[in-house]
């Protein structure tokens, strides 16, 4: 089994078989590159010192957010697993540790703020 294959039955089984037809439409669209600047914003905001809460990392999420968009439109819920799932997937922690060893932690709690405060 492939990476993508193992990274898409691990959402189905985290947010059920109605996941599926999300994935095929995800692979309906070419991919978009991966933001380099917006992950280091993350990493200069985060050893500035500024919470996960404060407004201007909450401008950086919310261009995170829109960049998942292109793929599929997290509600409150799916966000905040997908935050959940930076956390706990050793893939994705690898990729946010190469920026700075606390991204993900940091990331994911800001995730998670804008999820509170800001979907349904």
């Amino acid at each position: 089994m492939t990476k993508q294959a193992a990274y898409e039955q691990d959402l189905i089984h985290r947010f059920g078989p109605e996941t599926e037809s999300l994935i095929a439409e995800c692979k309906q669209r070419p991919p978009l590159p991966v933001d380099e600047a917006l992950h280091e914003a993350f990493v200069a905001a985060m050893t500035s010192g500024r919470a996960p809460d404060d407004a201007n990392v909450q401008a950086l999420v919310a261009k995170h957010y829109q960049w998942v968009c292109y793929y599929w439109t997290p509600n409150r819920e799916s966000y905040t697993g997908l935050a959940q799932l930076y956390l706990d997937h050793p893939d994705f922690k690898k990729f946010y540790e190469r920026f700075h060893p606390a991204l993900v932690d940091f990331l994911a709690a800001a995730m998670k703020a804008y999820a509170a405060k800001a979907l349904q």
